[in-house]
């Protein structure tokens, strides 16, 4: 795309962002839709969130200019999820762009891989702590028969009425606060800033707080009820929700390692 393009947006950067409200309005309304509702509301969730994702570097894209890998990049993530449409206009804008490097195709290796990428690894730490916090929700499917017994069904189990309470706020809490970090750590793999790191290091604290006093619920309930006793949907949510916060002190650990303390923002 020429400077004369670059004025105004492509159209495969309308449909990304038509893209992301769709899935957008697919997440609200999924409660009406029977028996698959919790599963699509989920799942619409998390394509809305990178969707959207997709459309902040676009914008960002645009400003600076546009780069071929970023367009091939997010025309390959739209193809592969069914947006058709928008994946083949990404992959057509990124085919009129030129190679960003001419070199010799070096072969792969994880230490080449790890020198270029270092400062996204927090990113990808948090990627997959997000989808085990949000993405292993209780959901049914009567056609199959199949369904995962998950964070509700322990806490729909639990006697007493302000547990129940404390643990629900908790479950949101771990919810929220995940989705705020990756829209952190995005900023992060580009900019390293120390206040990128700072943040995450606060939501990192908060989340393992949250998660201690959801343990908590499950630990004090015992005393409270003597008909309490452990479900196998007890031990699931303690796992995913222990294993999310594993991969954010570890994400947050390696933000830390790779910190640019010289960081100063650029005003355009």
């Amino acid at each position: 795309m020429n400077q004369e393009t670059n004025k105004k947006l492509p159209l495969s950067t309308y449909f990304a962002i038509a893209t992301t409200v769709i899935w957008s309005i697919i997440t609200i309304l999924s409660p009406n839709i029977k028996a698959v509702g919790t599963f699509i509301g989920v799942f619409g969730a998390i394509l809305a969130l990178a969707s959207g994702m997709g459309v902040i570097e676009l914008f960002s894209e645009h400003k600076k200019g546009y780069k071929k890998s970023v367009l091939k990049n997010w025309g390959i993530f739209f193809l592969v999820f069914g947006f058709v449409v928008t994946g083949i206009l990404l992959l057509n804008d990124s085919s009129k762009l030129p190679d960003e490097t001419l070199s010799f195709k070096k072969p792969f290796t994880w230490k080449r891989w790890y020198k270029f990428n270092k400062q996204r690894i927090p990113l990808f730490l948090t990627i997959i702590a997000v989808l085990l916090i949000t993405g292993l929700v209780d959901f049914r499917v009567n056609e199959i028969r199949f369904e995962l017994k998950s964070h509700f069904d322990a806490i729909n189990n639990l006697y007493s009425n302000n547990l129940k309470s404390m643990a629900t706020f908790m479950v949101f809490a771990l919810n929220l606060l995940s989705i705020i970090q990756i829209f952190n750590s995005v900023s992060y793999s580009k900019t390293r800033a120390p206040f990128n790191v700072i943040i995450s290091t606060a939501l990192t604290a908060i989340m393992t707080a949250a998660y201690g006093a959801y343990a908590y619920v499950f630990i004090i309930e015992p005393t409270v009820s003597a008909n309490y006793t452990y479900g196998s949907s007890v031990y699931f949510s303690l796992i995913v929700f222990g294993l999310g916060i594993l991969f954010s002190i570890a994400s947050t650990v390696f933000s830390w390692k790779y910190i640019d303390w010289k960081y100063v923002k650029i005003e355009e």
